[in-house]
């Protein structure tokens, strides 16, 4: 990835002393049952012809207010839309003021409402039911963020709406240096007087050691019940849920049985900044969390623990992984193993519809997104 290869022939620079290793227990107490939540016989496919990518980094089900579902997807700026009953192409909208829109770039529909972000431009635009511009906004603002905030928009971390604001997340590559207080990863953009906020900081211990500086720095953010924000870091058994000025937290216990502990790494910062497979190799090597999404049709909120991976021998690295179920209470319902078919199954592109959680399956024919379903028994009649 350029982005990543730019970044790390910076962090170069950076200091390259030993660090102590920091064990990250797992103390909470675990979901026991793996039986309520499972993957159902059928699937959703969508036909999406011979032009389009097949694994899309960005996409969206939307349901309108007569209970439809659509699938969209950004690609080569513009949005295709299909309808989920009758597996059509409806339309297609070209995207023509907001610039290239390439790798981390994205899209939210809201109502009649669109919001495009630009990743190079590092712009965010507010389109009107025409897809003219009607408001935009520089997520770096000023040279304070300009090389500390690096926000993306892909369907890991989308852009979130509520109240009039939305919320961008993004990543801090390399390793993060004790004498910065702050490492904001998150801006708020009140879409009615035009403020921004950033905030939200990594959890202690990635100050404290060295996770690498690369794929455990991912953040993955939901908007929740309560329409607070919550992120999960890949290195933290907890979940944080912010308030809407990021001013307060309450932290919730989602972790997963089979992650007793997550290790930093015994290299040093330097050498997993010049050599990747080394990165790679200590990152399948630990558990780690990952995506975090909210299910509004069922009260309840997924995570997924990913597990280390073995017999890795360069090329793509999936790592086995569970899905953990929790109510909005913050108690846990359920955690699902996925150990032998992970591999057939796309962490990049998970969504919530009434259907259930949907991950996409890898399949052969490029022609077609196929969903797998996984439903919460317990809820389900």
């Amino acid at each position: 990835m350029k982005k990543v290869a730019i970044l790390l022939l910076s962090l170069l620079f950076f200091n390259s002393c030993e660090k102590k290793i920091i064990q990250v227990k797992n103390e909470g107490t675990v979901a026991t049952d793996s039986t309520l939540f499972c993957q159902q016989d059928s699937t959703i496919k969508i036909q999406i012809g011979e032009h389009l990518i097949p694994k899309p980094l960005v996409s969206q089900f939307v349901e309108n207010e007569k209970g439809n579902m659509f699938y969209v997807i950004l690609d080569e700026n513009a949005l295709h839309w299909f309808d989920v009953k009758t597996n059509e192409l409806l339309r297609t909208n070209k995207i023509n003021n907001c610039g290239n829109l390439n790798n981390y770039s994205g899209f939210l529909c809201k109502g009649d409402t669109t919001f495009v972000y630009n990743y190079k431009q590092k712009m965010v635009y507010m389109l009107d039911p025409s897809f003219k511009t009607i408001k935009h906004w520089s997520v770096i603002n000023g040279e304070s963020h300009k090389n500390t905030f690096d926000p993306e928009a892909l369907t890991d971390s989308p852009i979130l709406y509520f109240q009039d604001r939305i919320i961008l997340s993004g990543t801090k590559l390399g390793l993060l240096k004790k004498d910065e207080k702050e490492h904001p990863v998150s801006c708020n953009i009140n879409i009615s007087n035009n403020k921004i906020i950033y905030g939200i900081n990594y959890p202690d211990q990635y100050v404290e050691g060295d996770f690498g500086g690369v794929y455990f720095n991912t953040i993955y953010h939901a908007l929740g019940d309560d329409n607070n924000c919550l992120y999960s870091f890949p290195a933290d058994h907890y979940v944080y849920s912010y308030s809407t000025d990021f001013s307060t937290y309450r932290k919730f216990y989602m972790g997963s049985r089979y992650t007793p502990t997550i290790n930093s790494s015994d290299c040093n910062s330097l050498e997993l900044m010049k050599d990747k497979d080394l990165r790679i190799k200590y990152f399948i090597s630990q558990h780690s969390y990952s995506n975090l999404l909210y299910d509004q049709y069922r009260k309840v909120y997924y995570r997924i623990a990913q597990h280390p991976l073995t017999g890795w021998e360069r090329g793509a690295f999936p790592k086995p992984f569970s899905i953990i179920v929790m109510d909005i209470n913050g108690n846990l319902i359920s955690e699902t193993p996925i150990q032998k078919n992970y591999k057939e199954l796309n962490l990049h592109n998970m969504h919530v519809t009434k259907e259930g959680l949907l991950i996409q399956m890898n399949t052969l024919d490029e022609n077609v997104i196929e969903f797998a379903i996984f439903k919460l028994l317990s809820n389900e009649k």
